[in-house]
């Protein structure tokens, strides 16, 4: 249950391919801590093509398993088109299940991200 909130993203940024600009950020800092957000841009004339908002979208979320999570209103100019969207930052227990995706090893004073392919899967279910 865990993935149903990745698994939000993920849906959404492929339905909506053709217009949506995605980027899922993950930063592991010694493989002790993450830390993760969503970028979702729409170009300007999708809101008012389908007579939506940034509000609308932002409450969508929260009614989706969201709520938890912070967001900011994001305005950015790519190849000369306007888009808009939110950045979604993930809440603390996000960010420390996915530490458990980290494997580190002290001998070669490194660590590694490993993410179990049931993780995946459960991911697609969702």
């Amino acid at each position: 249950m865990k993935y149903r909130n990745y698994g939000l993203f993920i849906v959404l940024l492929l339905l909506l391919t053709g217009c949506v600009k995605g980027d899922v950020n993950i930063e592991f800092s010694n493989g002790k801590k993450a830390n993760m957000d969503v970028e979702i841009l729409f170009p300007e004339n999708f809101f008012s093509s389908y007579n939506t908002s940034i509000n609308e979208l932002k409450n969508k979320l929260n009614e989706n398993g969201l709520q938890d999570w912070k967001s900011e209103e994001l305005k950015e100019s790519i190849n000369g088109v306007t888009y808009l969207g939110l950045k979604v930052i993930a809440p603390e227990n996000i960010n420390k299940s996915l530490i458990s995706f980290v494997k580190i090893d002290d001998n070669e004073k490194n660590f590694q991200v490993e993410i179990d392919m049931n993780a995946v899967n459960e991911l697609y279910n969702t």
